[in-house]
């Protein structure tokens, strides 16, 4: 996605500006599925970044059609506070929480998660 902006005009000291930059955001799941699309026609990779900071997030990402997903906040967040020992651990409980989402959703591999693995939302 592209909301990126949006959170560096909502984090920015000056709020007063006088652009409005959600007329230009593309929403992360809205874009994975664009590119998910495109991504069968020709050969490429779908990074998801930005907001990751734990392993249901991982998923939803594979299951929009992301290849991976990248991570910087609670990495950097984790190191600062714990040293490469939290890191593991955080990485540890991740790859935990994947295998738990995996056993839930009746895969046994990262790789055979897609769209049909979310709910949808409906309207009564």
């Amino acid at each position: 996605g592209t909301g990126w902006t949006k959170y560096e005009e909502d984090r920015s000291t000056n709020k007063s500006a006088s652009y409005d930059l959600d007329n230009y955001v593309i929403p992360k799941v809205k874009c994975l599925k664009q590119n998910n699309k495109l991504q069968w026609e020709t050969s490429f990779d779908i990074i998801s970044s930005g907001g990751i900071r734990a392993a249901h997030v991982i998923a939803k990402s594979v299951y929009l059609g992301a290849s991976f997903s990248a991570s910087a906040q609670p990495i950097i967040k984790t190191i600062s506070e714990s040293g490469l020992e939290g890191l593991q651990e955080l990485f540890n409980q991740w790859k935990d929480d994947l295998k738990m989402i995996l056993l839930l959703v009746g895969c046994s591999s990262i790789n055979e998660l897609n769209e049909t693995h979310l709910l949808k939302k409906s309207i009564w």
